[in-house]
């Protein structure tokens, strides 16, 4: 069924906790969440693939992005219980 596969979205996945921060930060939806394969205490983020998510994990590696402090920090406490409350 050659029509099923171009449905099959793309993902980014990454267990890495600023990274999930940083995305959350600049509104990048998480699909999922999962328990980490390599480590039943680590919980990975999923991410749909796109151009932009791409540019802006390359700024990420470069130390390019920008964030306001308190929102961030704000954030973290968010998405650490998303983490926490993962199945």
């Amino acid at each position: 069924m050659r029509g099923m596969e171009a449905d099959v979205m793309r993902e980014y996945r990454t267990a890495d906790f600023p990274t999930i921060c940083a995305l959350a930060y600049l509104n990048f939806e998480t699909t999922r969440f999962e328990r980490d394969y390599r480590s039943s205490e680590r919980v990975a983020a999923f991410f749909e693939q796109t151009d932009e998510l791409e540019k802006t994990l390359q700024a990420l590696r470069k130390r390019e992005l920008r964030v306001e402090p308190l929102a961030f920090l704000e954030l973290t406490r968010t998405v650490k219980a998303q983490l926490r409350d993962c199945a």
